[in-house]
Parts: C-alpha cells; sequence; structure tokens
C-alpha cells in the first residue's frame, strides 16, 4: 500500500486578502511553507489574476514551480 505524501492546498488568497494587508497574507503563506518543508508536506495555492499584483509577485517567489492558467 503506497500512501500520497500529505498535501495543503491554499485557495483563499482572494478571501484573505479582504481581511488582512497583502503583507500579512505574505507572512501567513510563508509560514505554511516553512511548516510544510519541515514536514515533507506538499502546498499547492491557487491565486486569481486579480490579487493584489505585490502579493503574487512576493508570494511567487516562495514557491519551486509556478504555473499559470493560459
Amino acid at each position: 500500500e503506497t500512501l500520497e505524501k500529505p498535501r495543503i492546498i491554499i485557495d483563499g488568497l482572494s478571501t484573505l486578502l479582504l481581511y488582512n494587508t497583502s503583507r500579512d497574507v505574505a507572512k501567513f503563506t510563508q509560514s505554511l511553507l516553512d511548516y510544510a518543508a519541515d514536514d515533507d508536506i506538499s502546498i499547492t495555492a491557487f491565486s486569481q489574476e486579480s490579487d493584489r499584483k505585490e502579493l503574487v509577485s512576493v508570494i511567487y517567489n516562495f514557491f519551486e514551480t509556478v504555473r499559470r492558467k493560459r
């Protein structure tokens, strides 16, 4: 029996931005990534084009792979 690697999916960056600053959302995302790296957990994040550009440009730097929807 093969177990899948644990995974965290972030699908609410837009919602987080309603109640938090871009800086706070970036710090939160970085803390999740740090936690995941310590425990060998995979993270997938989804972001809309409408999310704040400064946040997206910072968060993209945290990930190994970034794919854009065409």
